[in-house]
């Protein structure tokens, strides 16, 4: 009889409304702690991702700059790359230089044309 009142006693305050609560309040707890593990491993392989495409970007930069490395290693390559940065010729030879008339009529049409100030605020 006494262990059917223990057990009785056991189980009262097992399902009790303050055991029921603190063990909701622990799952909580728990739930809250797992879903903060689930964020940073979501924000880790964001990063991670982000991280593969930037090593991709820089391996063919790198593949570009020892490309453009190898060709200024012989002489032809020096060479174009003198002429293209500082714009000489060799001896003998001549410079052609074409230039846009487009351009330089736009930008001389912007310089002539001055409109007043009221006029620029009349037509807005």
């Amino acid at each position: 009889m006494q262990k059917f009142q223990e057990k009785r006693r056991i189980k009262k305050v097992v399902y009790s409304i303050g055991m029921v609560a603190i063990l909701l309040g622990i799952v909580f707890w728990l739930g809250g702690a797992v879903f903060d593990v689930y964020e940073k491993a979501k924000i880790t392989k964001d990063r991670r991702l982000d991280a593969l495409s930037e090593l991709e970007e820089l391996k063919k930069t790198e593949a570009e700059l020892r490309a453009r490395i190898d060709t200024l290693l012989n002489e032809r390559g020096i060479e174009e790359a003198v002429r293209e940065k500082f714009d000489v010729a060799k001896e003998g030879e001549k410079v052609i230089k074409i230039i846009d008339t487009q351009d330089i009529h736009a930008t001389d049409q912007s310089e002539t044309e001055e409109i007043p100030w009221w006029k620029k605020f009349w037509d807005r």
